[in-house]
């Protein structure tokens, strides 16, 4: 029983590895793609998108704002969406560990996507594939508008996609907030590289 269930462990995990090896190979050239996209584009509205907008996008909006160079702050318009449940709180674990790190996620109430906002929106930024694939979709914007935001990881990655938090416990908040927080001050370096506070 032992030998065959650390064999299917084994296999569910190189599974795993083939399945993510695409984003792990992509990824330098998908960030520097990133890198090069935003830094044509003149960010005054940033949209942030998860499925729920009760945990990654309500926290992503957050940090890029926290991120922000103080000579814009106030010109940007940052908030988030998701595709279903509006007028909800950020769950609890999100606003622990968003508290944790001196981000309040309790005024923060769901919110559904929004087409007339979404198309005057400068950047919208999502956590997976499938919600760009939606976005582009739903409101053909211009491809240059919807951004990945795991592609901008500086770390090297597993999978592209920003996990989703919903239902696991509070380690893997951290973890999930940690490479929001990584893709998120990437972001900003992007979009305004010489305008960062000292």
């Amino acid at each position: 029983m032992t030998m065959i269930s650390g064999l299917k462990n084994r296999l569910r995990r190189v599974a795993r590895t083939v399945r993510h090896l695409p984003d792990r190979l992509l990824h330098g050239r998908r960030r520097a793609a990133a890198r090069r996209m935003l830094a044509n584009v003149d960010v005054r509205q940033a949209v942030f998108i998860c499925h729920g907008n009760i945990n990654r996008s309500a926290y992503a909006a957050a940090a890029f704002t926290r991120s922000l160079p103080a000579q814009v702050r106030d010109e940007v318009r940052v908030s988030s969406m998701g595709f279903i449940g509006p007028d909800r709180p950020a769950s609890d674990l999100a606003q622990r560990v968003a508290h944790g790190r001196g981000i309040s996620l309790g005024g923060h109430r769901s919110r559904l996507l929004d087409g007339p906002e979404l198309k005057q929106t400068d950047l919208i930024v999502v956590m997976t594939q499938d919600q760009k694939n939606a976005v582009m979709n739903l409101l053909r914007p211009r491809p240059g508008r919807v951004l990945i935001l795991g592609d901008l990881d500086p770390h090297r990655i597993d999978t592209r996609t920003i996990q989703d938090p919903y239902g696991h416990p509070e380690h893997v908040f951290a973890q999930v907030f940690d490479r929001i927080d990584r893709c998120t001050d990437a972001l900003v370096e992007a979009i305004w590289p010489h305008r960062r506070d000292s």
